[in-house]
């Protein structure tokens, strides 16, 4: 209650400030200082809005912005154009030349899909980052060097922001996708930290994650003394954490590599990317996107639009998934499952449960860390 009075109090008081500016404009409409003045308070206006994710606010900030800026102080702001640097290295850090695609994210309908045409397109011989200004906008970066395949990084440019990136170029195992490491927003606006991450720009390192959910048939080949059951290529589910860390450890052992479940960080990153997208293919829902609200689950690669700019599938619908997270003796798990609505399919949502518990609509995918 103190903290909204005082808040009240404030809002009050530029209140008051603003009127006082609009009352100098009015007596004399080529009062520069008042103008700049009240440039100012709409460009603080702009920022609140967006921040907040108020978009009747930002289009009236803006449009005041754009009516007391007559000095064009503001311009660039206003347009929202940013920097973009990318420099593309070998994992030992070493510069290599590459050439560039980069493609606008357009919101068609329920979908983010890139624009049929690259916006730009150029090489790099390899000798420092390229650095370009660039639109406010989502954009899906191509990168091919010689000797690996295609890799997808994607960029997300608010207002005047400055994207730098680094692209390590990495060959993923059979069965993973590649997830350039960097910032990703996650968590959703005015969401509780349990029903989602808190909201903010968070950090990871580059890894590999399972194209897929666990199968059946492949978690026959840890425990070929289970009762083998019909579907194979339904995901694995009703396990407990500590089976699937077990999982782990015995493949890890079969095939030399350190395999993990991901962590909240590394899965909401490989299902949404770095826009801050609500579902793995865009903004909104969609029916029959996903696996959801059915009887049983399906088969794995069975919904080719849940699947998220990385590649990975199913992260919406299926089962939800077991992270490497824990808190208060509960372990965290994400997405949604064949049980759930849509509304739950989202790339935010997350719940948690005792180790040792199972669920028949849960599982898990596997994670690399790249290294």
């Amino acid at each position: 209650d103190h903290l909204t009075a005082q808040r009240l109090v404030v809002a009050g008081v530029r209140a008051e400030y603003h009127d006082a500016l609009e009352r100098a404009r009015d007596k004399d409409p080529t009062n520069r200082l008042a103008l700049r003045l009240l440039a100012a308070c709409a460009k603080a206006d702009v920022i609140h809005a967006e921040e907040v994710g108020d978009h009747n606010a930002l289009a009236k900030a803006l449009m005041a912005l754009d009516r007391y800026d007559v000095e064009k102080r503001h311009e660039r702001f206003r347009h929202g154009t940013g920097k973009l640097s990318l420099k593309i290295t070998l994992p030992d850090g070493q510069e290599i030349p590459a050439f560039f695609q980069i493609f606008p994210l357009l919101d068609k309908g329920a979908l983010r899909i890139p624009a049929s045409e690259p916006w730009l397109e150029f090489s790099t011989l390899g000798t420092g980052p390229v650095v370009l200004d660039i639109h406010m906008a989502s954009y899906k970066v191509v990168v091919r060097a010689k000797g690996f395949p295609d890799i997808i990084y994607p960029v997300h440019i608010t207002r005047q922001r400055h994207w730098e990136g680094v692209v390590r170029l990495r060959i993923p195992p059979k069965g993973f996708v590649y997830v350039p490491g960097g910032q990703f927003e996650a968590g959703k606006k005015g969401v509780t930290s349990i029903g989602a991450l808190p909201h903010g720009m968070r950090m990871v390192e580059d890894f590999f994650i399972g194209k897929c959910e666990v199968t059946r048939e492949e978690w026959l080949q840890f425990r070929p003394d289970a009762k083998a059951p019909t579907n194979l290529r339904w995901p694995l589910a009703d396990v407990s954490w500590h089976d699937a860390k077990a999982y782990c450890a015995w493949r890890s052992q079969r095939d030399g590599v350190q395999y993990d479940l991901p962590t909240e960080d590394q899965w909401e990153k490989a299902a949404r990317g770095v826009d801050g997208r609500v579902f793995p293919w865009g903004q909104k829902s969609k029916k029959e996107a996903c696996r959801g609200t059915s009887e049983n689950p399906a088969p794995v690669n069975t919904y080719p639009l849940d699947c998220s700019i990385y590649g990975a599938l199913d992260t919406a619908g299926n089962v939800s998934e077991l992270t490497n997270s824990r808190d208060e003796g509960f372990v965290w798990y994400r997405g949604g499952n064949w049980r759930a609505s849509m509304e739950l399919a989202t790339t935010t949502l997350r719940g948690r449960i005792k180790p040792d518990e199972k669920h028949p609509a849960l599982g898990f995918r596997i994670c690399i860390p790249a290294p």
